[in-house]
């Protein structure tokens, strides 16, 4: 596997996310109100960035150096699957377990 290229900037990381959820270019178009080319560039950044061949291969190696996780408590989760990113809390997210 190649090293990493650079750090994901917020758009391909949510890009990212979506891929790993299923979504095609269309659908992540619409969904982050963005063009298709435009999401095409960012997947095409991520596989740069990744060394990946294609979109599957750059959700294995994001899960594999800890882009991606298994759901927990303290993740954003994806409505459609179990991908997940970690989320930054603020410090009163972390005293109440119940906030979402």
């Amino acid at each position: 596997m190649n090293s990493i290229q650079g750090p994901l900037t917020p758009a391909e990381t949510e890009v990212l996310l979506d891929i790993a959820c299923g979504l095609n270019t269309e659908q992540m178009a619409a969904k982050q109100f963005r063009s298709q080319e435009t999401v095409r560039s960012h997947a095409k950044n991520i596989l740069r960035k990744l060394g990946a061949v294609n979109r599957a291969h750059a959700v294995a190696i994001a899960y594999h150096i800890g882009l991606l996780r298994a759901p927990t408590a303290e993740v954003r989760r994806c409505e459609r699957c179990s991908a997940s990113l970690p989320e930054s809390t603020s410090q009163t997210d972390r005293t109440d377990p119940d906030t979402p």
